[in-house]
C-alpha cells in the first residue's frame, strides 16, 4: 500500500487548521486543543508514520520530507498544549521562535532542489510550503 496519501492528508488538515487559526482575531483559536491534538496525531504521528513506511520503501526524499514535516508537527503540538497549560509562556524568547521558522524555511527549501529533477508537481508543492513557511 501506498503511504503517501496519508502523510498529504495529515499535512493537509493540520495546515489548513493551523491558517485558518491564524486568520481567527481572537488568539485562542491558536491555542486551542484541536489545533494542538490535530498538530499531535493527524499532522504530526500520520506524516511520521508514512514517512517510515516510505524510507521502507526506499522512498528517501518523500520519507525524508514525511518524518520531517511530522516531527515539526508533532513539537508544534506539544508547544501549543505547553503554553495552554502554562508550563511554557509564550514569548520567553521570541527570537527562538523566529530562528525555528527561519530553519524550517531553509529546510523547505531545500527539500525542493531534489524535485526539480522528480516531478513539476511535487516541486510547486514544496516551493508553495516553503512561501507559506517564509511569511
Amino acid at each position: 500500500a501506498n503511504p503517501a496519501p496519508l502523510g498529504l492528508m495529515g499535512f493537509a488538515v493540520v495546515s489548513w487548521l493551523s491558517g485558518v487559526s491564524k486568520l481567527v482575531a481572537d488568539d485562542a483559536a491558536a491555542r486551542s486543543g484541536l489545533l494542538a491534538s490535530t498538530g499531535i496525531f493527524l499532522g504530526g504521528l500520520a506524516q511520521l508514520t508514512a514517512g517510515i513506511f516510505q524510507l521502507i520503501k526506499n522512498h528517501t526524499h518523500s520519507g525524508t520530507v514525511f518524518a520531517f514535516y511530522g516531527l515539526h508537527w508533532i513539537s508544534m503540538g506539544f508547544i501549543l498544549t505547553l503554553r495552554e497549560e502554562g508550563i511554557f509562556q509564550p514569548d520567553p524568547a521570541p527570537e527562538m521562535e523566529i530562528a525555528y521558522f527561519i530553519l524550517l524555511t531553509v529546510a523547505t527549501a531545500i527539500f525542493v532542489v531534489p524535485t526539480l529533477r522528480m516531478n513539476l508537481v511535487l516541486t510547486v508543492t514544496l516551493a508553495f510550503v516553503t512561501l507559506v513557511f517564509a511569511f
